[in-house]
């Protein structure tokens, strides 16, 4: 099968998927919307074809994407896929529909549903065009795929729902001495994993844990992550008097982050928006509580057995769930752990998930190739 990967850019996530994909003996093309490394790329996935990027903005507006539309279906149709695989659905998707909707699977990266639309200007408009031109959804939880078909108004031909969940590379590793070296040891670490983004609430966070910090003095918080607003983080981090005791240890490749979890003592996340969310499910399986926003795809994974759910605005209540959390009895860790581990091996393993996704690429290829798609619009 040849399936072409449409994307934004080039992430972390991007980048496992492809490794994933052509592990599977699938015959690749990439296309991100914006320009990437082809020398890096090419060391990194070398059975990988790399088309050429349209070289968009961050931030892309519609009327670039629309100016963008005939160099990618140009390559679309000189490339000859069997499958689309496109995603944000803001802009990968909404150019995907007009190329080819019926061999296209929408792949939602939950904040193109759950944020961008209310954020970013034409977002909304093109989540519309994607979403009611789609046929096939590819989600990473059961909520969002639900809220994206409320939002088409009708189901989707073939709707696969697969946590991001983990492979090989993704799960624990032994102690990296972490904490000896952060001379951390004795002390009750929360560890924070999100990008420094606006999306991920970081400075509610550093809030939070400051209120946290006032009733038990023997908490850390490790911040492994970079992003736009880590200046503004490092400032807030100042002001309340909290260096001495928040460790920022930058971005972290997968068995570096995957050796911090296991020194940690419970994960910390306030996001606006998420699906099934890769870190959360790799600290569930590194065996921590997890302190959560209360948001439909985390209540799918979180319960009051393995940690907190928070609502959005209560930074009071925010800051008592990192207090428990630092405060558990060995007796309570080790039964969550237990819990949270049972849920992701059940549940989130990439490997055993995997040939439903297969499935759902090859029903979308389907047997005969349709006729060419109407010119791009945004009418719907």
């Amino acid at each position: 099968m040849r399936l072409l990967y449409l994307t934004r850019t080039y992430t972390l996530h991007d980048a496992r998927w492809l490794r994933v994909l052509a592990e599977q003996g699938l015959e690749l093309g990439f296309l991100p919307l914006q320009q990437v490394n082809d020398q890096d790329f090419a060391r990194a996935h070398p059975t990988v074809e790399l088309l050429v990027s349209p070289g968009l903005p961050e931030g892309a507006e519609t009327a670039q994407l629309d100016g963008a539309e005939p160099h990618v279906r140009g390559l679309c149709k000189a490339w000859s896929p069997d499958v689309i695989l496109a995603g944000p659905l803001t802009d990968a998707g909404y150019l995907a529909v007009h190329i080819d909707s019926d061999r296209t699977l929408l792949m939602s990266w939950a904040f193109d549903v759950l944020h961008e639309p209310g954020n970013r200007a034409g977002a909304r408009e093109r989540l519309q065009v994607a979403l009611h031109r789609g046929r096939h959804l590819f989600t990473d939880c059961q909520a969002l795929a639900d809220q994206c078909q409320a939002l088409a108004g009708r189901k989707y031909a073939n709707v696969c729902v697969l946590p991001w969940g983990l492979a090989a590379g993704d799960k624990p590793v032994p102690r990296t001495g972490r904490r000896q070296q952060l001379g951390d040891e004795g002390a009750k670490v929360i560890i924070y994993t999100r990008g420094f983004e606006p999306v991920h609430q970081s400075l509610a966070v550093i809030e939070a844990f400051c209120r946290a910090h006032a009733q038990d003095c023997t908490l850390r918080l490790w911040l492994a992550g970079s992003g736009g607003m880590r200046d503004q983080v490092e400032k807030l981090v100042d002001a309340s008097g909290l260096r001495p005791v928040v460790r920022f240890l930058g971005q972290l490749d997968q068995s570096e982050l995957a050796g911090c979890l296991v020194e940690a003592d419970a994960y910390l996340t306030y996001s606006l928006s998420d699906g099934s969310s890769l870190s959360l499910l790799q600290a569930m399986h590194a065996g921590l509580s997890c302190i959560v926003s209360d948001l439909p795809g985390n209540r799918e994974w979180v319960t009051p057995r393995g940690g907190w759910l928070v609502p959005l605005g209560e930074p009071e209540a925010l800051a008592r769930a990192i207090v428990e959390g630092g405060r558990l009895s060995a007796e309570a860790q080790a039964g969550i752990a237990a819990h949270n581990r049972l849920q992701v091996n059940q549940r989130a393993d990439l490997a055993a998930n995997l040939p439903r996704l297969l499935r759902t690429l090859h029903a979308v290829a389907g047997p005969a190739r349709p006729a060419a798609a109407e010119p791009l619009s945004l009418a719907l």
